[in-house]
């Protein structure tokens, strides 16, 4: 399990040691209780964060995140771990193009992309939360945003349990574009939460370990 908080301008992970490392601007934003420099704001190329290389996903997970978006453009995700374009990537967005609906995916190395899209469209420059999930074991993944849950059946085999070495946030490992947005509070869990545990989730400023 890893928790990006995002407090008084740090962003370590407080659960595991994946402490986030900004690739060149750390630039950082109020949080949506107004709290200064207790979120962080990626807007280009040099404002992008990363972690560690690390096993973070199989088939059981769940990620989730307030965000805010500014700029709805080509697939700039919320976060891309992988090793490359294609191998073993999971990613979310937080637009696939100038509709602002999240997109969740996920490839085998080097084997094809499994996805599902939002049902609603993310509103511009207002906190939205966000949360995918993963479950192997009920042959199923999901996207949630809003209030809004959309699922699918698994066609391919869940996400391997693998080590992967570029791992970002607000950066795609394609030549998609790079996020607008704020983000605070990531979240990681290492099983699927289910929807009335999403629920909770949104409304928990707290990481709930068990």
């Amino acid at each position: 399990m890893n928790y990006w908080p995002v407090n008084a301008g740090e962003v370590d992970d407080w659960i595991g040691t994946a402490n986030m490392q900004p690739y060149q601007n750390f630039l950082q934003d109020t949080d949506r209780f107004g709290n200064p420099n207790a979120a962080v704001r990626i807007q280009d190329s040099q404002s992008w964060h990363s972690v560690q290389t690390g096993v973070y996903f199989g088939g059981e997970f769940t990620v989730s995140a307030w965000v805010k978006v500014s700029t709805c453009n080509n697939y700039p995700r919320l976060f891309d771990f992988g090793n490359g374009a294609g191998g073993d990537n999971v990613f979310m967005t937080v637009s696939t193009s100038s509709n602002c609906r999240p997109y969740f995916g996920y490839r085998l190395n080097g084997g094809p992309e499994s996805s599902v899209l939002s049902g609603v469209s993310i509103p511009l420059n207002q906190w939205t939360y966000m949360a995918a999930t993963m479950s192997a074991s009920a042959n199923q993944f999901g996207i949630y945003v809003n209030g809004t849950w959309v699922q699918a059946s698994l066609t391919q085999s869940a996400p391997r349990s693998v080590s992967r070495a570029n791992n970002y946030f607000g950066k795609s490992n394609w030549a998609d574009d790079y996020a607008d947005a704020v983000f605070d509070e990531i979240r990681f869990y290492s099983r699927a939460l289910s929807l009335n545990e999403l629920v909770l989730d949104k409304h928990t400023d707290t990481f709930a370990t068990s």
